[in-house]
This record gives structure tokens, sequence and C-alpha cells, in this order.
């Protein structure tokens, strides 16, 4: 459900990566720092610039990969544990179905030997 999610995020995420080189990175950030410096004294805001929002998305998304995969991983394991069971299971059902006509046999036996007791 979300881990395909998380992985198209990550794999978007590595994807700009590879596409702006670090030198286009820096050259980018300098033109940005730029233009807000401009746009705070158009405005007369003194407001600080919002570095590392970015960052800071990028690392609750990272974030919930990891509790998306472990997650996963305790689902997988969940997953194993069921499977297990149920193969255990099906054994149980097919040796009572190779008893159950035995068991049978054996039931009307005993009745006929009541009856002939009576």
């Amino acid at each position: 459900c979300c881990l395909s999610v998380c992985q198209m995020v990550w794999w978007c995420v590595m994807r700009c990566r590879q596409r702006v080189k670090p030198d286009k990175r820096a050259v980018t950030q300098v033109v940005v720092q730029t233009v807000r410096s401009r746009t705070d004294e158009e405005e007369g805001a003194a407001q600080p610039p919002q570095r590392g929002v970015q960052e800071e998305s990028m690392t609750k998304l990272l974030a919930q990969l990891a509790a998306s995969s472990d997650k996963v991983l305790v689902l997988s394991e969940e997953r194993k544990q069921i499977v297990s069971n149920l193969d255990y299971l099906k054994d149980k059902k097919k040796q009572w179905e190779r008893e159950m006509p035995e068991l049978r046999d054996k039931l009307k036996q005993v009745r006929v030997e009541e009856e002939k007791l009576r």
C-alpha cells in the first residue's frame, strides 16, 4: 500500500539528484537566495529565508520509508508464519481424511457388538 508510494518517492528523489548536478545546485541556491533577499527588501519584510524545507521533507519521507520497510518486514514474517500454519492444518486435514474411514469401520463394529450383547 504505502510501500509503493515510498518507493516511487525514493525513485523521484534519486532521479532529481541525478539530474541536478552539484554545481548547478550551488548556482540555484545562490540565485534563489538573491531573489529572496530582493523580494524581502521590496516587501520590507525581515523574514529569514526558509532553507532546509526540502531537506526536512526529504528526511521525513526517508523516515516514513524506513518505517514502511520495517512494517513490510514484520508483515512478511507474519505471512510466513500464517503460510506455515496453513500448511500444517492442510497436512492434519489429509491425515484425518485418511483415518476417518478406519474410525467409521471401528464405530460400526462397536455398534454391531453392542447389538449382539443386547
